[in-house]
C-alpha cells in the first residue's frame, strides 16, 4: 500500500502536528480530572472508588506510553 499521499489527504506535517497538540492537551485535561477525582474520593474512599481510580490511573498511564 502507498502511503505516499497520506500527509497530502491529512493536510501536511501541519495537521499532524496539530493532532498531537491537541492530544497532548486532552491528555493534561485527563490528568487533572484524575486528579480531582482522587482528591474528592479521599474523604470517604471505598474499595470499589479505589479500584476504579487505579483503573483511570492504569489507563492514563497507557495513553502516555510513546
Amino acid at each position: 500500500m502507498d502511503t505516499s499521499s497520506a500527509p497530502d489527504v491529512l493536510g501536511g506535517d501541519g495537521s499532524w502536528k496539530s493532532m498531537g497538540m491537541e492530544i497532548e492537551a486532552l491528555l493534561e485535561k485527563l490528568l487533572d480530572v484524575n486528579d480531582a477525582m482522587s482528591r474528592a474520593a479521599a474523604a470517604a474512599p471505598t474499595t470499589s472508588v479505589t479500584q476504579k481510580l487505579a483503573r483511570h490511573g492504569d489507563i492514563l498511564h497507557e495513553f502516555t506510553q510513546v
